[in-house]
């Protein structure tokens, strides 16, 4: 099972969102290990092209952009925002 690994400054990307989105992103990134380990994925889980282990989630309009480090079992979650400036 995956840990999941949240920065600092990624708290605070969550605290500038809108309160209900606040919500759904801090729902979502509890339930990641368990979305990422499934048989079959979620459809808004998906891999990043360009970057060596990078992963997206979609929550709504909001983007978690994190890292899958396999040898410590680990979701590095490192930027979270609105889709428009995420990237």
């Amino acid at each position: 099972m995956y840990k999941v690994s949240v920065e600092r400054k990624v708290e605070r990307q969550i605290t500038a969102l809108h309160p209900s989105d606040q919500e759904r992103v801090i729902e979502s990134i509890d339930k990641l290990p368990q979305t990422f380990t499934k048989p079959k994925p979620s459809p808004h889980l998906k891999k990043l092209v360009g970057e060596p282990g990078a992963w997206r989630l979609r929550v709504g309009d909001v983007r978690i952009l994190f890292y899958q480090n396999k040898q410590k079992n680990l979701l590095e979650i490192y930027k979270v925002g609105y889709r428009g400036g995420v990237y």
